[in-house]
């Protein structure tokens, strides 16, 4: 996979930003990640190449950077191992600027999201698409080869918690079932007054063969259960993730009395009420 160079930091002094003519002013979303981010970002370098961060930094995720392939980790994977983005994890000075900059301008749903996908772990199975990664998986019956596989997805939305007819609560691949249905507890009667019921111990409604039946009458299958792929990196991604902005926030406010907290608050700020017709004007007024 290829890259693009959006920006760089040259000694101390001095930081450029590429991709100028690319800039579109209606789109609030792009001018935050290839521009304002990049600011932070290479504004991070020079100040770094003034005063060195500590060394305590680059230990979080030692042996996890990957200077030669940055750019085709995923960004579960990534975080995972305590890095915020995939070129983050490209080298230590690099993992440095963007926890900085991607703090400052990602908005508190996002750094959820990061914390979220953080904390598991992840398996890249071998098939069509050797760079997939996923974190959970559930098992299904192969009818062809006549034998049960393993499948993996990643979707948020396919995984969510059941409460089973007996009150126990387990992981679930939404909206897919087996072949096998829920029975009752023996022993089963029938109702009296009308025949056609049947109660199982418990007395829940049960056909005559002693399935348990929902509110319509149906038989309640049983879903698929879903599992979570361990996480075997060895590193506790939110925990490195927040020891990092943790060093960059006493390194920022020690060297420089810089409060990266209030930074941030300032950025989300103007963020939230941004005004693409006053930046305009900024921009046109500029001599």
């Amino acid at each position: 996979t290829g890259t693009i160079t959006v920006g760089l930091a040259e000694g101390g002094i001095k930081v450029s930003l590429f991709r100028v003519n690319a800039l579109d002013l209606n789109s609030p979303d792009q001018l935050n990640e290839y521009y304002f981010k990049t600011m932070h970002h290479e504004f991070a370098h020079i100040l770094h190449q003034t005063k060195t961060y500590p060394a305590k930094f680059n230990t979080i995720s030692v042996g996890k950077y990957d200077g030669s392939n940055w750019q085709d980790r995923q960004e579960g994977v990534v975080l995972s191992c305590g890095f915020v983005t995939p070129y983050a994890s490209s080298a230590y000075r690099e993992d440095f600027a963007e926890i900085i900059a991607n703090y400052i301008v990602k908005t508190d749903a996002q750094w959820k999201r990061f914390y979220n996908l953080a904390s598991r772990g992840w398996a890249t199975p071998s098939g069509d698409d050797p760079n997939a990664v996923y974190y959970c998986y559930y098992y299904y019956k192969d009818n062809v080869v006549d034998e049960e596989k393993k499948q993996y997805f990643s979707d948020d939305d396919l995984f969510n918690e059941y409460v089973t007819p007996n009150g126990d609560t387990i992981n679930v691949y939404s909206n897919q079932v087996t072949n096998e249905f829920y029975r009752g507890e023996a022993p089963y009667t029938q109702d009296a007054d009308n025949p056609g019921k049947y109660f199982d111990a418990k007395n829940r409604p049960v056909d005559e063969s002693g399935f348990l039946l929902d509110e319509r009458g149906n038989k309640i299958a049983i879903p698929v259960t879903a599992y979570k792929v361990e996480d075997k990196d060895g590193i506790d991604g939110v925990a490195a993730l927040k020891e990092k902005i943790q060093i960059a926030r006493d390194w920022l406010r020690d060297s420089f009395g810089v409060d990266l907290d209030k930074l941030r608050e300032e950025v989300q700020k103007r963020q939230a009420t941004f005004d693409i017709n006053e930046l305009r004007k900024q921009i046109e007024n500029v001599q």
